[in-house]
């Protein structure tokens, strides 16, 4: 689906919430656009044109953060498929771990996970952490759990998983086409989440990671890149969620996963379930929002 040049334009931000506004709020806004309303979008645009140019080498990163209708991949996938036709494919992005819920269906790639995996998410109370951007963890308690994913021909090219490293860690075994197989150690004194880089064959759509014990594996989640520029469009989603999910990530984890994705737009989507809290304070809600997008924007480079 091509991305006619001046609908693009139509979409702006909405300067309380930081969510995106459709083409009548888009040109309402347009008729009289305050300065504020359009400057936090202009490191993404530039970084489009200089796509459009020729002119940048690497992807344009988006990423969508918020509750089940980010997780569903309806929005994002439209926006993905409009902005990778125009500006081209630069991968599938970064994907939470395993299958983060029952109908997980995400576009572009399959994803399937052995019964072995178990998830941890930010929403538990008093979960431990730490927890980053897709809001949960898959551990393999030992020996024999699988987690695949497979796209068309082309898929990637590289691949960057997201491990926890811990004390007493195991191993793990990732394969992908055109490489060979890779060993990974997570053990570690201490714990901390680290991505580890894979190179893959140039026309890769399989990897497959295999917990090899004898310690357990927590797995954060995994980035999907191509050769040179286009859009990557990550979509992470927590059925359920409100903002203050967010308060359970580890903003040291948060930051370094920013630092690694560097996204050009990101997106805050929550909303929704706090709409049928009994006895929202919107004033409030407003200020507990703009404080949690604020330690948000201010992780990401």
């Amino acid at each position: 689906m091509a991305l006619a040049r001046r609908p693009l334009l139509q979409w702006a931000t909405l300067p309380a919430f930081g969510l995106i506004a459709g083409r009548a709020e888009a040109q309402r806004v347009r008729r009289d656009p305050p300065a504020r309303d359009f400057a936090p979008m202009a490191k993404f645009f530039g970084d489009l044109r200089a796509l459009e140019r020729r002119q940048r080498r690497g992807p344009v990163t988006v990423l969508q953060l918020g509750d089940s209708h980010t997780a569903n991949d309806a929005f994002s996938a439209g926006m993905r498929e409009a902005l990778q036709a125009r500006f081209g494919h630069a991968g599938r992005g970064y994907l939470p771990p395993g299958i983060p819920f029952r109908a997980y269906n995400p576009t572009q790639v399959s994803v399937a996970a052995g019964s072995e995996w178990r998830a941890t998410s930010s929403m538990e109370a008093g979960a431990p952490g730490p927890f980053g951007i897709a809001g949960l963890r898959q551990r393999a308690p030992g020996l024999g759990a699988e987690w695949r994913i497979e796209g068309e021909p082309g898929s990637f090219a590289r691949a960057y998983l997201e491990i926890l490293r811990q004390p007493h860690g195991g191993r793990i075994r990732v394969e992908m086409d055109g490489a060979p197989p890779a060993i990974i150690a997570t053990e570690a004194p201490e714990r901390h989440a680290a991505f580890v880089a894979l190179r893959a064959g140039r026309q890769a759509r399989r990897l497959r990671i295999t917990a090899l014990g004898p310690g357990p594996v927590d797995l954060l989640g995994v980035e999907l890149t191509r050769n040179g520029p286009g859009v990557a469009y990550a979509n992470l989603g927590t059925i359920g969620a409100t903002i203050a999910l967010t308060a359970r990530w580890d903003q040291a984890t948060v930051a370094a996963e920013m630092l690694h994705l560097k996204p050009s737009l990101l997106i805050v989507a929550f909303g929704t379930n706090e709409g049928f809290q009994p006895g929202l304070a919107i004033e409030g809600y407003e200020a507990l929002f703009a404080r949690r997008v604020g330690l948000l924007a201010a992780a990401a480079p």
